[in-house]
């Protein structure tokens, strides 16, 4: 008996919702990732290539596994504590972002996801866009 070995992949694919009868069927889906139009699914791995040359897809690619590295961030920043007083974080979305910024697409189309911004290194007042041009963003 050959032991099937799982991977886990992101597939971006055409018509998301329509899709999703059809990659449940491939492997299961762990995450459902709308903004991005892509489903995080595990898979035996013998089925990446097929699922690679399936209609309407736009791209598989391996998912990458970072819990060790967020492990440890909890602890760096201490956010036991803070789970400890009753901040939960619910409902409050947070983000780093390096000084390599851009305006694309994905950050501004379905309503505006930059809300603000501030760049402690080169002192830049706003992101750049995808032409490499100053956009407004508060």
């Amino acid at each position: 008996m050959v032991k099937k070995n799982k991977v886990q992949i992101i597939v971006h694919c055409k018509e998301y919702e329509k899709r999703r009868q059809t990659i449940e069927k491939l492997g299961y889906i762990k995450y459902r990732l709308p903004m991005i139009n892509a489903y995080v699914i595990e898979v035996d791995e013998n089925q990446v290539d097929y699922i690679k040359s399936m209609d309407g897809l736009i791209s598989v690619e391996l998912d990458t596994h970072i819990t060790a590295q967020m492990n440890h961030v909890s602890e760096v920043i201490e956010s036991t504590w803070a789970h400890e007083h009753g901040y939960l974080g619910k409902g409050i979305g947070v983000a780093v972002v390096d000084t390599g910024i851009a305006l694309h697409k994905d950050f501004i189309e379905g309503g505006k996801r930059v809300i603000a911004f501030a760049d402690f290194i080169n002192r830049k007042q706003e992101p750049y866009d995808d032409n490499g041009h100053g956009t407004h963003v508060a």
